[in-house]
């Protein structure tokens, strides 16, 4: 999924992502898959790298939910997004597939600029 984000792989998310997926910003703001997806295909999300670590898995049954960090280097809409970000996002099994349906996104704030609040 990272390789089909940097390489604008429309196709490699639409099948990852559960027609009731829905991400949370880490603005708050909130996209459904259809909304994603556009932003994804017209160029509004564009991502020069991406990469993720400490990631962990815990799975009940059908569904998992994975944390992780990633480090970025892109824009939205014109404006840069690079930065680290912690990451969860649900997985769902579906008819033997794993598919997201859930992604929330938080900025890490670097130390210093949070003392500076």
């Amino acid at each position: 999924m990272v390789d089909a984000l940097v390489k604008g792989d429309a196709s490699g998310w639409d099948h990852s992502l559960a027609g009731t997926f829905m991400f949370t910003a880490p603005d708050g703001s909130t996209q459904t898959k259809a909304e994603w997806m556009a932003d994804f295909k017209n160029g509004a999300l564009k991502m020069a790298s991406s990469q993720n670590d400490d990631i962990k898995v815990q799975q009940y049954g059908n569904a998992a939910v994975v944390t992780y960090r990633s480090t970025d280097h892109g824009t939205y809409n014109g404006k840069d997004i690079s930065g680290q970000y912690r990451w969860t996002d649900v997985f769902v099994k579906h008819n033997g597939q794993w598919q997201v349906v859930s992604t929330q996104g938080t900025h890490i704030t670097p130390p210093a600029a949070m003392s500076n609040k």
